[in-house]
């Protein structure tokens, strides 16, 4: 039979009133509180029983302090005198629980309960909150950044959506603590003199939806990237690092924890932390080092590349299935070309693109063919005007002059809405183009100037291919 159980709690750590009705129903069940960090608690089988459970708190202590701080042990002591036994604690809560019917309240004066809150929250939950809030609000502006400068690869991009929205959601999740904190402390300063203290907003359910909402898109972004065999590497390298922040963050609260045992002092144990920290992160670095060959070499095997070798240098030959190739367009003999597709997807667009180039080992290969081209299938009809024009404004500036920029042209030849092709500022027109289709936009890249025959056969392949990319 199992005899310890962990879970996620996430409870405000002021709701004194909602812990201590949750912890007295897992004492019926025969589970009792043993260890407990911010956010996981762990508990041990023991008989089942009616317990009576309280907290309090001590303001001047932290999660680094010895658990044989003379201030504490006389606090602990009184709480026995008085039938309150420590089950554990975690900063500056300590829970505690009786057996007794009818006990002593452990706190009786709930003026000074409120005082210890506050000066609690301000060396944990507030703090922490805080943090989070801003880092979240600046990552957010950074993506606010690039997709004012860049809006269509944003946008394509799984990695940075994800995090984003991840930023997003501990954005609201910090606002949703501080809001319902402050409003609890409000109430709390007019009912205190009364001689209560409100019961706050439960918010667990809504923390472990959010955790879990997290979890499952994660999920969902690593198995799609995964299976895509064009993300495989980027992708296999998130479940490394998730697994080592766990195990790193569990080191951490393991020496924390063994170091308070001790009696260490704060600010040796503060150290010690940092240390390990700081070692933690330089091993992660270490560890990429090796595991990104790793991840790469994986992804090439999952979509069959061949490495071939020229002058002693090694090469990768890829031969992805496209939706228009050289050998289509033109006489290319199929085998002289490394034919590569890669790709994203997001919940506002697709973006795959195409690279096929004359393998290095092949004959006359500076005379042979290049092939470039870019599908973007729009999912949002309301970006489509902005990821068009984020291609026509792709011009490089230079000294305040634009060496690049698109014209129309005729769009007949490709069946599509609109066509622009690239002119070089300094070279005149270029064999690069701009096709726009009901929610498709593609840029296209030829190496010759392309027949009418060729612009009618790309034009009719592109345009039906949105669903080519990722998938």
């Amino acid at each position: 039979m199992k005899q310890t159980k962990r879970r996620f709690e996430p409870f405000a750590f002021y709701n004194s009133t909602g812990i201590c009705r949750h912890l007295e129903k897992m004492a019926a069940k025969g589970w009792m509180l043993s260890w407990m960090s911010t956010y996981w608690w762990t508990y041990q089988r023991t008989q089942p029983r009616k317990l009576h459970f309280a907290i309090s708190y001590l303001p001047n202590l932290s999660q680094f302090d010895p658990d044989n701080l003379e201030e504490r042990q006389e606090f602990l002591d009184y709480c026995t005198h008085g039938g309150w036994h420590l089950a554990c604690s975690t900063a500056q809560m300590h829970v505690f629980w009786n057996e007794e019917e009818n006990p002593t309240p452990l706190e009786t004066d709930p003026e000074l309960e409120l005082e210890s809150i506050r000066a609690s929250a301000w060396k944990g939950f507030l703090l922490g909150n805080g943090l989070l809030l801003g880092i979240s609000l600046f990552q957010i502006f950074l993506f606010t950044m690039l997709y004012l400068g860049n809006p269509i690869n944003v946008l394509s991009n799984s990695l940075l959506v994800y995090s984003v929205m991840c930023f997003l959601i501990a954005a609201a999740w910090a606002v949703t603590d501080l809001v319902c904190y402050s409003r609890w402390s409000s109430k709390a300063e007019k009912m205190a003199p009364l001689g209560s203290l409100p019961q706050p907003v439960d918010t667990r359910h809504l923390g472990k939806g959010v955790t879990y909402l997290v979890v499952i898109l994660l999920l969902i972004e690593v198995v799609r990237g995964i299976a895509s065999g064009q993300q495989t590497s980027p992708w296999m390298l998130v479940i490394p690092t998730c697994l080592f922040t766990l195990l790193l963050s569990q080191a951490m609260q393991a020496l924390q924890d063994w170091l308070r045992r001790r009696g260490a002092s704060r600010g040796l144990n503060r150290a010690l932390i940092a240390v390990l920290c700081i070692s933690g992160g330089m091993t992660y670095a270490i560890g990429m080092m090796f595991l990104r060959p790793a991840a790469n070499a994986a992804e090439l095997a999952i979509r069959g590349a061949e490495t071939y070798t020229v002058q002693g240098e090694s090469y990768t030959a890829y031969q992805d299935a496209v939706p228009l190739s050289l050998e289509e367009l033109t006489e290319a003999q199929t085998g002289f070309y490394s034919t590569r597709r890669t790709g994203d997807q997001t919940i506002f667009l697709s973006r795959y693109s195409v690279t096929q180039e004359p393998r290095l080992d092949a004959q006359n290969q500076d005379e042979l063919p290049s092939l470039r081209y870019t599908v973007y299938s729009i999912f949002w009809p309301s970006l489509y005007e902005i990821c068009k024009r984020d291609l026509l404004e792709t011009g490089v500036l230079m000294e305040q002059y634009i060496l690049y920029s698109y014209i129309p042209a005729d769009p007949t030849p490709w069946g599509a809405e609109e066509v622009f092709q690239r002119l070089n500022n300094a070279e005149g027109l270029e064999n690069e183009f701009l096709l726009c289709y009901d929610n498709i936009l593609v840029t296209i890249e030829f190496s010759w100037m392309p027949t009418q025959e060729q612009m009618e056969l790309a034009g009719r392949k592109l345009a039906s291919s949105a669903d080519f990319g990722i998938w």
